[in-house]
C-alpha cells in the first residue's frame, strides 16, 4: 500500500483518512449503492454481451432480478 501514500487523491471522493485503506475508499467509491434494475435493463439495451450482477444476497432478489431481466 506504500505506493498508493503519495497519491493525491483530491476530487476522487476518498479522504485522506488513516481508518481505511486509501485503496479500499478509492475502489468503494466506484460504485453506486443507488442502481436499480432500470439501470440494468438500460444497460442491457446499450449491448447484446452477457451482464453478470454480482453482490446479489438472497434468493429474493435473484428471483426478482430473474422477474426483471428476462
Amino acid at each position: 500500500m506504500a505506493n498508493f501514500e503519495a497519491l493525491d487523491f483530491k476530487g476522487s471522493g476518498v479522504s485522506q483518512s488513516k481508518n481505511e485503506s486509501g485503496l479500499s475508499e478509492y475502489a468503494g467509491s466506484l460504485f453506486d449503492p443507488t442502481l436499480t434494475w432500470k439501470d440494468i435493463d438500460w444497460l442491457k439495451s446499450l449491448t447484446k454481451l452477457p451482464i453478470i450482477i454480482k453482490g446479489i444476497l438472497s434468493g429474493k432478489v435473484l428471483k426478482r432480478g430473474q422477474t426483471n431481466l428476462t
